[in-house]
C-alpha cells in the first residue's frame, strides 16, 4: 500500500497570502492544493474569521505547517565560526548577532542554518536575526483564528536554488515548473515553506513556549476526537445495553406469566392431591364409604352391573344393579352374606324386563355394614 503524506507551506506579507499543499505519493510528489489571495479590510477580527473560514474550506492542518517570515524584516549573516559543536554555536552565536543589531538581546529571536559540513574547525552557516515584536505580529493574524504553524523560517533562506541542492529529487519537475512559469515571489515561498518539511532543516523562529501551543492544540484536537469517537462508542454501547435490559425485561415478564400459569396449576395439582390423600385415607380406613365401594367392586362378578349406591346413616348401602337371571340375582346375595364387609343382605326388590329381545333382571339390595 502506497504511503501518502501532505505539507502545507504559507507565505505572507502582510498584504496578500499564499497556501501550497504538496502530496506525496511514494516517490512522487504534485502540487495538490495551490490558494492565494489578498486580505480583506477590516478589523484583526474580521480578517482572522476570514482566514479561518477559507482555511477551513480548503481542509488544512491547523497547528501542522511552515510558515515564511519576511527577509526585509530581518537580518541574515552568512558567517563562519572557529566551532563545531551545536552548545558552542548557541553560545557565541547571541554575542555575534549583538554586533550585527542595533537592538537588546532580549529583544530578538536568534536562529541559525549550517550550510556546510564542519571543516579544519570552522563552520559556515546562516545567522537569523528576528525582532520578537515583528515576528509576534506576524503571529498574530493566525492565532486570532487559531491557526499555530509548527515552523516558522525566512522567506530568502528557503530560495528555490537552495532546495534544489538538498537533493529532493521527487520536487525536481516541481520547482522547474514553478520557475518556468515566472509565478510570483510569495508563491514560491509558500512552496519552499511546504518543501522544508522533506528534509532535516534546523531553523524555527518560533521559542519553545509558541512550539507547545501547536502541540497543546494538536493534542486538544485529539484529545476531542478521541473524546467523540468514545462518545460514539458509549452511545452505541448504552444502546446495545438498552436492547438487551428490554429483551431481558420482556423475557422476565413471560417468564412471570409462566410462573404465575405454573403457580395456578401447582396450586390446582395441590388440592387434586389432597383430594387423592383423602381419598386414599378414606379407603384405607374400613367400613368406609370408599372402603366399601372398593370391596363391593372387587368382589362383583362379571355377570352383575351395578347402576347406583347409595349409603344411608353411614351404615346401610342402598345397590341397585341387573343381571341376566334371578338366580344371578340370588346368588349375588350369597355371595355378599358370605363375605366380611356386611352383617346382613337383603334383596328389597327384583323385576324381570325385557331390553332389546333379552331377558334382564333388576334388583335392589340393602346392605348393613359390620
Amino acid at each position: 500500500m502506497t504511503r501518502m503524506k501532505t505539507t502545507v507551506g504559507v507565505a505572507w506579507d502582510g498584504e496578500r497570502i499564499s497556501v501550497v499543499q504538496g502530496l506525496k505519493r511514494g516517490q512522487q510528489t504534485c502540487l495538490e492544493k495551490q490558494w492565494s489571495s489578498a486580505l480583506p479590510a477590516g478589523s484583526l477580527e474580521e480578517r482572522a474569521a476570514w482566514l479561518k473560514d477559507r482555511w477551513k474550506n480548503l481542509e488544512l492542518p491547523q497547528d501542522s505547517f511552515v510558515l515564511t517570515f519576511p527577509r526585509r524584516k530581518a537580518i541574515v549573516r552568512t558567517l563562519k565560526l572557529p566551532v563545531v559543536k551545536e552548545t558552542e554555536l548557541q553560545e557565541m552565536l547571541p554575542l555575534q548577532a549583538a554586533r550585527e543589531t542595533p537592538w537588546g538581546l532580549d529583544e530578538v529571536v536568534v536562529d541559525y542554518e549550517m550550510l556546510e559540513p564542519a571543516a579544519d574547525g570552522f563552520s559556515k552557516m546562516t545567522m537569523v536575526v528576528v525582532r520578537k515584536d515583528d515576528l509576534s505580529a506576524a503571529l498574530e493574524l493566525f492565532n486570532a483564528a487559531g491557526l499555530h504553524p509548527s515552523r516558522v523560517v525566512i522567506d530568502s533562506f528557503l530560495c528555490l536554488p537552495l532546495l534544489r541542492r538538498q537533493s529532493l529529487s521527487e520536487w525536481v519537475a516541481v520547482i522547474s515548473e514553478v520557475e518556468a512559469s515566472g509565478r510570483d515571489p510569495l508563491f514560491s515561498s509558500a512552496l519552499a515553506a511546504a518543501m522544508i518539511q522533506e528534509f532535516p532543516a534546523r531553523m524555527n523562529l518560533l521559542s519553545t513556549k509558541e512550539q507547545r501551543i501547536g502541540t497543546r492544540a494538536t493534542r486538544r484536537r485529539d484529545l476531542s476526537e478521541i473524546a467523540l469517537q468514545a462518545c460514539v462508542l458509549i452511545i452505541l454501547l448504552a444502546g446495545t445495553y438498552v436492547g438487551r435490559l428490554h429483551f431481558r425485561k420482556n423475557e422476565l415478564a413471560h417468564l412471570n406469566q409462566l410462573a404465575a400459569a405454573s403457580a395456578s396449576q401447582t396450586q390446582d395439582l395441590r388440592r387434586m392431591e389432597s383430594v387423592l390423600e383423602r381419598a386414599r385415607g378414606q379407603m384405607s380406613r374400613k367400613n368406609s364409604f370408599l372402603y366399601v365401594i372398593g370391596e363391593l367392586n372387587r368382589l362383583m362378578p362379571n355377570y352383575v352391573s351395578f347402576r347406583s349406591t347409595d349409603f344411608e346413616g353411614g351404615r346401610e348401602l342402598i345397590v341397585d344393579g341387573t343381571c341376566r337371571t334371578l338366580a344371578q340375582a340370588v346368588q349375588f346375595v350369597e355371595l355378599l352374606q358370605k363375605g366380611h364387609l356386611f352383617s346382613s343382605v337383603t334383596m328389597q326388590s327384583s323385576n324381570l324386563q325385557k331390553i332389546r329381545d333379552q331377558d334382564v333382571v333388576e334388583f335392589s339390595l340393602r346392605c348393613k355394614v359390620r
